[in-house]
């Protein structure tokens, strides 16, 4: 999927038609704060699998997240965010898609 505005607006209106919603970590999302660094309910388009560890542009390895979310997570497939330590997992039985999961309390 190419990522621009209409595609992730698209992207959260299909996940949350409500127009509002929360990310993995709780945080709250309006779709109208696409992009709004300024705003608490900004969000942005988070790769699963980071590029950076070959993920895709694919949609399955798409996901929306609070930019704040967005920040902590980052790069990594390890993290820690809101008192827990998340982590990216592969989906069993399928090679391309990943998931990120609560691993523990931090």
């Amino acid at each position: 999927m190419k990522i621009n505005e209409k595609n992730a607006k698209n992207l959260f209106m299909r996940l949350f038609p409500s127009g509002e919603g929360k990310d993995y970590a709780g945080r709250l999302m309006l779709c109208s704060e696409y992009g709004n660094n300024s705003s608490s309910y900004g969000w942005n388009i988070d790769h699963i699998l980071p590029r950076e560890k070959n993920g895709s542009n694919e949609i399955v390895n798409l996901q929306c997240t609070n930019i704040i979310t967005n920040l902590n997570k980052g790069a990594k497939t390890t993290w820690e965010d809101v008192g827990y330590i998340w982590q990216v997992k592969r989906i069993k039985g399928n090679r391309k898609k990943h998931a990120v999961k609560k691993v523990k309390e931090a």
